[in-house]
């Protein structure tokens, strides 16, 4: 008797088995392809920048799936026009993300709700002169690293991504993280008319529907650095870009975010 439940139960041990487990991990979404190139952009002047409906208009708003292939990166691509001047290049995914006070004594004021992590995506932003881009837009996502031989037939790596962001730290090719917007300044003055590519590296997609919505723009700017342009526009970055998610409610949300009011979400009115 003891062997024929012992059979039994080994029996249905393997007939139980038979999940994947692919609901654990993120799939890719017909609709949004995993690897997409979006073209040519032509970088926004100052006024255009300024404007809240052209920068609206013509700055790039679209979403992306996890890679239908397991393994290799995903990502979007597009090209701009070195513009013999400094641009500045900003990549802003969904949702809205901050860090939660748990102080019970003093919390800090617009962040005691607790945020919503499931909704978040990751974009990570490179920038660089396309003759040093090694993906194929459209099809694969590569990077800017590039092979170069010295006259004893020595080869050295040299990374060739002008998109150079610091860290907290002082570190530097660091990344903003989930739902934060990314952007760096590139300087144009020495390939005035050249094609620069911009990569948008797929992180994280949100676990809510598998799809990261974003916006993106490149403007003509003044000076070094993005600061300018972006204090010109909004206090905070998740600003300047308004509107990059599709979820129910997140226009409302972000205006919240903006406003510095989040904590009406989640405090009675008095």
């Amino acid at each position: 008797m003891s062997r024929l439940l012992l059979a039994v139960g080994f029996v249905s041990a393997f007939v139980a088995c038979d999940r994947d487990s692919k609901q654990y991990f993120p799939q890719p979404v017909d609709e949004y392809p995993g690897v997409v190139d979006l073209g040519n952009f032509t970088p926004l002047t100052a006024s255009e920048w300024l404007d809240p409906a052209a920068r609206t208009d013509k700055s790039i708003y679209a979403g992306l799936g996890e890679n239908a292939n397991p393994g290799q990166w995903g990502g979007a691509t597009f090209t701009f026009q070195g513009t013999g001047g400094t641009v500045c290049v900003i990549v802003d995914p969904e949702a809205v993300f901050w860090n939660t006070s748990v102080d019970v004594r003093s919390p800090a004021d617009g962040y005691i709700c607790e945020d919503n992590n499931y909704d978040d995506g990751d974009l990570d932003l490179e920038v660089g002169l396309s003759a040093y881009y090694n993906g194929t837009p459209g099809v694969s996502i590569g990077n800017f690293e590039q092979v170069y031989e010295d006259s004893l037939g020595n080869e050295v790596v040299f990374e060739a991504n002008e998109c150079q962001m610091i860290g907290f730290r002082g570190q530097a090719g660091a990344h903003a993280g989930r739902a934060t917007p990314e952007f760096c300044a590139i300087d144009t003055s020495l390939h005035p008319g050249r094609d620069y590519t911009v990569l948008l590296r797929l992180w994280s997609v949100p676990a809510d529907d598998f799809v990261v919505h974003y916006a993106a723009s490149v403007v003509e700017i003044d000076g070094d650095d993005c600061s300018d342009a972006i204090s010109a526009v909004a206090a905070d970055p998740e600003c300047v870009l308004q509107n990059e998610g599709t979820g129910e409610g997140f226009g409302a949300l972000e205006e919240l975010y903006c406003n510095g009011e989040l904590d009406t979400l989640c405090t009675e009115p008095e």
